[in-house]
Formats: structure tokens, C-alpha cells, sequence
């Protein structure tokens, strides 16, 4: 049926496309929750269908591109719905990538962040500016043997009206290091009209199956806000890995630590199962998931 789905996606790309190498793949991740706040609930997240086609241009360059339907919610309850659209052009100057991507800094952050919900604190992504509705992002050429180098700048419309001067921009820069088992990172961002920058630093050393990690996300206002993440994790065998996160968030709105304990475990091909438990200082979001992951 894969095979068949394929063939019939190709065939729609018409003749432009027969010189490109077209996939399908996707993944749905359903959860079942038992919240301290909400009591008993079920949800899907991350489901989506992506088709990709990528091109040798036989210039020393390539191009991939995909279109990525998404349906479902996100871990704050708010819909997912949409479609994300990313195009990729390599050659001796790096890669560049346009569209609905990660801009510079957060291709270098997660680096302590096993959990899959309400992780990953001290990240880029839970710190960063909302202005990166359309990025272009800059992988530079290696030029040192283990660095990779990304910048970024971002434009958001902050208003459909279409006026003049209204858009929102905002410009990042993340640096990646890794030498055996060790990798370190840094990254910052800075947007239009905002007072402050988000910065973001990360250490992770990974050996014999274990990973252990440390990242902190801080914008630099008058209050100085800090939100810092400590995980690690453990292949215990080669199908099931065991993992614990602690995380910090100091701000003027709200002080919140979260505990995170889990367990990944891979039936086989790409169906996975995950449970996985939180203790939150503010006692209405500890809750325990059990999540079924399935990726084609």
C-alpha cells in the first residue's frame, strides 16, 4: 500500500517531478493522560504526512524540499493544525533553507532534554521570540573539523491589513561543537522591538549509552529571566532507554520546578512506547502519560 501511495503521489508531480526522487513518510503519536488537573484524557499529537523530493542539480548543488500536513494538538492544548513548508539548497557554500524551519539557534539547543512533554525548558524554543514564521537559515561550510555554524533571519506579518511597516524580524546565530563525546553550544536571538536578547548555552557528554546533559535559556530584561534544564538518559539495551529531567524556570511571572521520569521502549520498525511521569511544584500539571508512537 506504501509502495502503491508513493507511486500515486509521484504521478501527481507530473513531468517536472520524474527527475526528482520522491518519499512519503509521516508519524502519530497517540497519548493517554491521567492528570492531577483534568483527571483522564486521551489525545493525538505530532500526526502528520510528508512528502519530500530531493534533486541532485548536477551543477555541484541539490535541492530537497517536502510539504508536511500536520494534524493535532500541542502538548498545551492548543490545535496544531496546518502545513509546514521547508526547502534545502546545498553546494560548497553550505545549506541553505527557507520556509516554516528552526532558525539558527534552535538547530543547536535540546542538548539535555530527553522528555517528550513539557521538557526542555532551558531550549531556544521555549524562550525564543514568536517572530520565525518564515525563515531563512544559513548551515556554513565546515571550516573547522567537528563546528557547525547556523544564522538566521526571520519574518513574521504582525498584521493581516496588509499595511505598511508592520512586519516583526527577527535575526539569530547558533554554534554547535562536538569532539568525542562531548558537545557544546550557544546561541542567541534577537527581535525587532523586543528589550531584550535570548541567549542560550549547552553542554552534553554521551558515552557507552549513557548521556547526560545541562542547558539554560535566559533573556536578558531587567528581571533576568533564567530557565535552565539538567537530563540523562540510559540505552539500557538496545530497545529500551531509561531517562530523568529536571527543570527550573525562575521569571518574574512565575517560579515552576518539573521532574521528569520516563521510560522508551521500541516494539520494533518505528512503533515505539513511552511512559512517562511529571512532578511539577504547581501540583495541577503532574500527570502520567503513556504515549504510542508510530513513525512511517
Amino acid at each position: 500500500m506504501k509502495k502503491i501511495i508513493a507511486a500515486a503521489v509521484t504521478s501527481a508531480f507530473m513531468a517536472p517531478a520524474f527527475a526528482a526522487d520522491i518519499t512519503l513518510s509521516g508519524d502519530i503519536e497517540m497519548r493517554y493522560v491521567m492528570s492531577s488537573g483534568d483527571g483522564m484524557y486521551a489525545e493525538y499529537d505530532d500526526a502528520d504526512i510528508r512528502v519530500t523530493a530531493s534533486e541532485e542539480l548536477g551543477n555541484g548543488m541539490s535541492i530537497t524540499a517536502f510539504v508536511e500536513v500536520l494534524d493535532g494538538v500541542d502538548v498545551d492544548g492548543t490545535a496544531s493544525d496546518g502545513a509546514d513548508v521547508e526547502m534545502y539548497i546545498s553546494g560548497s557554500f553550505g545549506t541553505v533553507g527557507m520556509g516554516t524551519i528552526d532558525h539558527a539557534g534552535q538547530r543547536v539547543d535540546e542538548l539535555a532534554s530527553p522528555a517528550d512533554i513539557d521538557g526542555g525548558d532551558g531550549n531556544m524554543a521555549a524562550n525564543g521570540t514568536a517572530a520565525t514564521a518564515n525563515t531563512i537559515n544559513w548551515l556554513l561550510p565546515s571550516m573547522v573539523e567537528g563546528l557547525t555554524a547556523n544564522v538566521s533571519y526571520s519574518l513574521q506579518d504582525n498584521d493581516a491589513s496588509g499595511a505598511t511597516d508592520n512586519e516583526v524580524d527577527a535575526s539569530a546565530v547558533g554554534l554547535q561543537y562536538t569532539t568525542g563525546g562531548l558537545t557544546l553550544a550557544y546561541a542567541q536571538q534577537d527581535e525587532e522591538g523586543e528589550a531584550f536578547t535570548t541567549t542560550y548555552t549547552g553542554v552534553r557528554y554521551s558515552v557507552a549509552g549513557l548521556s547526560i546533559g545541562v542547558d539554560q535559556a535566559t533573556d536578558k530584561t531587567a528581571d533576568g529571566d533564567k530557565h535552565t534544564t539538567l537530563g540523562a538518559s540510559y540505552a539500557v539495551t538496545g530497545d529500551t532507554t531509561v531517562y530523568v529531567e529536571a527543570n527550573d524556570i525562575e521569571d518574574s511571572a512565575a517560579d515552576e520546578d518539573t521532574d521528569i521520569i520516563g521510560l522508551l521502549y521500541n516494539v520494533g520498525g518505528g512503533l515505539n512506547v513511552r511512559v512517562e511521569n511529571i512532578d511539577s511544584s504547581t501540583a495541577a500539571n503532574d500527570e502520567t502519560t503513556i504515549a504510542i508512537l508510530y513513525a512511517f
